[in-house]
């Protein structure tokens, strides 16, 4: 009898682990409307809603599609689905689309970050880099974090905080290494020439800014970068027109093509 009890407790725990795991993938079972063209729109029991560029579609939404809708789904594994036919579609039947048909390399890299910027946006606790944002904090503008770039000078902005009065700390670490520039201004920019002095080619950087010029540097949120040398130019180069040419494929303009490689594939020349 005993031996029974254990069995049945087993079975239970094993079914309840069952059930955890199968809710966790169906949170996980969704698309992102990656682009579109017309006015396709989701359809929920008791309401509709116009789709926008990182729209997410799951279970508990139809998809309408007019005559000359089309619109491009993206999936988890960084594969888009187009879907141009005129109908109400399930996402069950969305996603046994066959994805769009091209080299998994460079392309599928980007297409996986417009997948983590997507799924970011719909996380509200989401704070960039795990670092909880305080009051004090200023918001950095550009150069984003992680981008790679090849250029003779870089801008560094940021958001000015209301009612400043007191100068801004720009801050300037070397990677893997003891360098640490600090700049007062009044400002909310500052250029920097790429000039083997402040900085240097083939070199990684991390920068923020600070209110006060005696702030923790092991406590401070930093965005990084990275200054190409003109080998990796090249290559990276080569990548972004291999992008480019798929992103014109499906609709793409020269202006939209150049902001999703920077933004997304952080590549900016």
């Amino acid at each position: 009898m005993e031996n029974l009890h254990q069995i049945t407790k087993l079975w239970l725990c094993a079914c309840f682990a069952l059930c955890i795991s199968t809710m966790g993938l169906a949170q996980d079972d969704h698309l992102f409307v990656h682009h579109y063209d017309g006015s396709p729109y989701l359809k929920y029991k008791d309401s509709t809603e116009a789709i926008t560029i990182g729209t997410k579609i799951d279970h508990n939404a139809k998809l309408v599609m007019h005559r000359d809708d089309t619109a491009y789904l993206l999936n988890k594994e960084g594969e888009l689905i187009e879907l141009h036919e005129t109908g109400t579609f399930k996402y069950k039947d969305i996603v046994k689309l066959k994805p769009i048909q091209v080299k998994k390399t460079t392309y599928q890299k980007m297409m996986l970050y417009f997948w983590k910027e997507f799924t970011n946006n719909f996380d509200k606790n989401y704070t960039k880099s795990g670092f909880v944002y305080r009051g004090d904090y200023v918001k950095l503008l550009n150069p984003m974090d992680s981008l790679q770039v090849y250029a003779n000078e870089l801008k560094f902005e940021w958001e000015a905080k209301p009612d400043k009065t007191q100068p801004y700390y720009f801050i300037l670490k070397e990677a893997n290494s003891d360098k640490v520039i600090k700049i007062g201004t009044n400002d909310t920019s500052i250029i920097l020439f790429i000039d083997g002095i402040n900085l240097q080619r083939d070199k990684s950087y991390e920068w923020t800014v600070a209110e006060s010029k005696f702030v923790n540097l092991e406590t401070t949120n930093f965005s990084s970068f990275k200054i190409l040398n003109k080998e990796e130019h090249a290559i990276k180069k080569a990548e972004a027109e291999e992008l480019s040419g798929f992103l014109r494929s499906i609709g793409h303009d020269e202006s939209e093509i150049k902001t999703m490689i920077c933004r997304y594939y952080k590549l900016c020349f």
